[in-house]
C-alpha cells in the first residue's frame, strides 16, 4: 500500500518580469540551459509529449513528459512517467508577480506512486533535486538574463 506523500514545493523570486520567466520556462532554447539539456522539444501546448534521457546519480532515467494544463504567462503542469518505471507525477510551474520581479513556485505531486527503493524518488531526493533547478541554475539564469 502506497501512503500519501504531500507535494514537494519549492519557490523562488528571480529578477524578470513574468513574460520573460515563462519564456525561460516553456521555451526549449532557455529550458536547454537551465534545466535540460538532452530535452529534444517543449511546447507549451496541452497534450505536447517529449521524452529524453536524464542523467542521475543511480543511473539514467528515461523521462516522458505531457502538458496536461496551460495558463500562458501565468501556470503550466507537466505529466511525468518514466520508461520501466511504474508511476506517474505531475509538476506544476505557477509564476506570481512580485513587484518586478517574479516568485516561481513549483509543485511536484504523485511521488507516492513510483517505487520508494529507487533514491531518486524519496522525497528528501525530490524535494533536493528542485531545490538546485529552481535555486541554484534557474535562478543564476535568470540573474544573468536580467543583467542583458
Amino acid at each position: 500500500m502506497m501512503s500519501y506523500v504531500p507535494p514537494i514545493e519549492v519557490s523562488q523570486v528571480l529578477p524578470c518580469p513574468p513574460q520573460q520567466v515563462w519564456d525561460m520556462l516553456t521555451d526549449p532554447i532557455h529550458m536547454k540551459q537551465w534545466f535540460f539539456e538532452q530535452m529534444p522539444d517543449f511546447k507549451a501546448e496541452v497534450g505536447f509529449e517529449t521524452n529524453f534521457v536524464m542523467p542521475a546519480s543511480s543511473r539514467d532515467f528515461h523521462a516522458f513528459w505531457r502538458v496536461r494544463t496551460v495558463v500562458p504567462g501565468q501556470q503550466i503542469s507537466v505529466e511525468w512517467t518514466y520508461k520501466d518505471i511504474p508511476g506517474w507525477g505531475e509538476v506544476t510551474f505557477e509564476l506570481l508577480p512580485a513587484g518586478t520581479h517574479t516568485r516561481v513556485v513549483v509543485r511536484n505531486s504523485g511521488l507516492e506512486s513510483f517505487p520508494q527503493d529507487i533514491p531518486e524518488f524519496k522525497p528528501e531526493s525530490c524535494r533536493g533535486g528542485w531545490e538546485y533547478f529552481l535555486n541554484q541554475r534557474l535562478k543564476a539564469y535568470a540573474e544573468g538574463q536580467a543583467k542583458g
